[in-house]
């Protein structure tokens, strides 16, 4: 999270300085996290449904093959959710 701004504010309870961060710039930096390990999962997911399918080594069989296709479409789903929508 050091990419975020913080704010030093009083902290009146306490008697001493905090560094305050805003909640919307914490959010969208959170969810942004967020948005990048669905992707990497989806990826991983992909990875390994296409060596159940193109290696033979591996041992991999169709039902596989479609769990690891079935999962990736689910990470896909909920980056969705995360994805940040830009105001152009």
């Amino acid at each position: 999270m050091s990419e975020l701004k913080t704010h030093e504010c009083w902290v009146y309870d306490y008697g001493c300085r905090a560094d305050m961060v805003n909640k919307s710039e914490a959010d969208r930096y959170i969810n942004r996290q967020k948005y990048k390990r669905c992707l990497a999962m989806a990826k991983l997911c992909r990875s390994e449904w296409a060596a159940a399918i193109f290696i033979p080594e591996k041992g991999g069989t169709d039902k596989q093959a479609a769990l690891y296709m079935k999962w990736e479409n689910r990470w896909l789903a909920l980056a969705d959710k995360f994805k940040e929508v830009r105001n152009v």
